[in-house]
């Protein structure tokens, strides 16, 4: 027992030059950094290939002000492999303490339907010739996610002591909230929240339903934590579907939340999605129960005029 102790330790030993290696290669401010205490930025690690991370500048100013970090792991829209689009809403929640990981290479522009061909081809050749699923996908961001807790050990890393990763929420716009319930399904403890935006559940089973895991209302049995659906009102495609899903959960706490925004709703709507799905991740991820009463139905006002919310199982 004292040897294999002795060859995993070196083995762990080992592999500390190859984390250390690891850096931000590359960074983009949005909005000014965010309107929260924390400026953020829009980032990419070297030796996680195919991600985008938005996080504090400092992050040990943040950390050191806040506690750890908690993270966010964000499906995008369309289940696709950019999240430009969404980058003003997330730079603005990562600037309030918080760390997202995305699905899509770091770019300073949205990247061309050309540029999004060639890299899904590269994706194709390097999985052997098969497309990854959005299933795929989402599993794939919990493995970033175990990359992201291992530098988090490594003295040399940016991670290191500043990111919780037991405080986890899994969330998504569209096709990427489809993304954050397969996530919320797996039986991950380091689970705290499911956050679908504009989403929820298709009721039916179609080629559709198999691209996005064969997830079926049943499947909503599997998670065990609160959840919150945020959507842009009857106008909102994905309405209907986030409705039907408030009405099946009865096992955990569920709020759903409604702004007249329309399907593409933190596009084009930032500053009234970000707000609500902040104080939401601040009572869930770090115990700040400012609005907690304005969630659970105790206080009906907040300061989100836009916002209409039912909740049950409180």
């Amino acid at each position: 027992m004292k040897l294999i102790s002795t060859i995993l330790l070196g083995l762990s030993l080992a592999m500390m030059p190859l984390l250390s290696e690891a850096k931000t290669s590359h960074s983009l401010t949005l909005r000014g950094g965010g309107s929260g205490p924390y400026k953020a930025v829009v980032t990419e690690d070297s030796k996680l290939e195919g991600y985008s991370i938005i996080r504090p500048s400092d992050m040990k100013a943040a950390a050191a002000a806040e506690g750890k970090l908690p993270v966010i792991l964000f499906g995008n829209g369309g289940c696709a492999r950019n999240s430009f689009g969404l980058l003003d809403f997330l730079t603005e929640v990562a600037s309030h303490g918080y760390v997202i990981i995305t699905n899509g290479y770091w770019r300073e522009s949205a990247p061309t339907r050309e540029q999004e061909q060639a890299t899904m081809e590269a994706i194709v050749k390097k999985n052997g010739g098969n497309r990854p699923s959005s299933y795929d996908d989402a599993m794939a961001l919990l493995k970033a996610l175990d990359y992201i807790e291992e530098r988090s050990y490594n003295r040399k890393s940016e991670f290191y002591k500043v990111i919780d990763t037991d405080n986890l929420a899994v969330s998504g716009q569209s096709c990427g909230g489809l993304q954050a319930l397969m996530m919320g399904t797996s039986g991950d403890v380091r689970v705290k929240t499911v956050v679908p935006v504009n989403s929820g559940i298709f009721g039916r089973e179609d080629s559709m339903s198999q691209i996005l895991g064969n997830l079926t209302k049943k499947d909503l049995e599997k998670i065990n934590v609160p959840v919150a659906y945020f959507c842009g009102g009857e106008e909102d495609i994905a309405y209907p579907n986030g409705a039907s899903d408030y009405d099946y959960i009865s096992h955990v706490p569920v709020v759903f939340g409604n702004c007249p925004s329309g399907h593409p709703g933190p596009y084009e709507k930032p500053d009234w999605y970000a707000p609500i799905y902040t104080a939401w991740m601040d009572w869930m991820l770090k115990s700040d129960y400012t609005y907690a009463p304005y969630f659970m139905g105790t206080k009906e006002s907040g300061n989100f005029p836009e916002w209409t919310l039912l909740r049950k199982n409180f």
